[in-house]
């Protein structure tokens, strides 16, 4: 039953992908390289660990059109943007919220639905990550920031992957990642402008 399962949300997710296609080469391009793994017992709907991202089939099969495509482009965009990564020692839930921001900033400019209860704060969304997070801290005491799902995953190793032979390698394939995806608009009917915010935060 669980492979049977699986070739559903596989389908289910394609189709998604082929929307995201029609609607935005760019993150459709993007969206290639990530490895999507689809698992039973996830934690969250979904995460990732900066290369594969991780859905949980269950809510995959039952996601509106618009909510899987956001599920999708939202952690591709964790992955592109190195966020698992980046952490390092930092604290993992004020980061998370942190980058929740910035991702779910990304997306609503590109006309994206955000879910009800998705993070966003359009004061800072075009910060770096990491300027978001100190200010986060700062304001914690006395504004406590909200909750975001807790969907980066910590890789084997994680606390010492920023900075090594592994972590660099993550980085050129998504850098490689974002110059197929600016070639992709170029080539499109569409000709539309990439994301500056992309750009600026993978550059960051």
């Amino acid at each position: 039953m669980s492979g049977e399962a699986d070739l559903e949300a596989e389908a289910i997710d394609a189709r998604a992908k082929i929307r995201i296609r029609m609607r935005s080469p760019f993150f459709a391009t993007l969206a290639l390289f990530a490895d999507f793994v689809f698992v039973d017992d996830l934690p969250e709907r979904a995460q990732t660990d900066g290369a594969r991202v991780f859905l949980r089939i269950a809510d995959v099969r039952r996601a509106s059109p618009a909510e899987l495509e956001f599920t999708i482009l939202h952690e591709v965009l964790h992955a592109a943007l190195l966020h698992p990564s980046r952490r390092r020692s930092r604290d993992r839930e004020t980061w998370n919220t942190a980058a929740d921001i910035v991702v779910n900033g990304i997306l609503a400019a590109q006309g994206f639905a955000l879910p009800e209860g998705a993070v966003r704060d359009a004061g800072i969304e075009d910060w770096r990550v990491e300027d978001i997070y100190e200010l986060l801290l700062q304001e914690r005491a006395v504004r406590p920031p909200a909750a975001a799902p807790p969907d980066l995953l910590d890789r084997e190793g994680e606390g010492a992957l920023a900075g090594t032979s592994e972590a660099r390698v993550l980085e050129t394939v998504w850098q490689e990642a974002l110059r197929e995806a600016q070639a992709s608009i170029a080539n499109s009917a569409a000709g539309a402008d990439p994301p500056l915010a992309v750009l600026r935060f993978i550059r960051a």
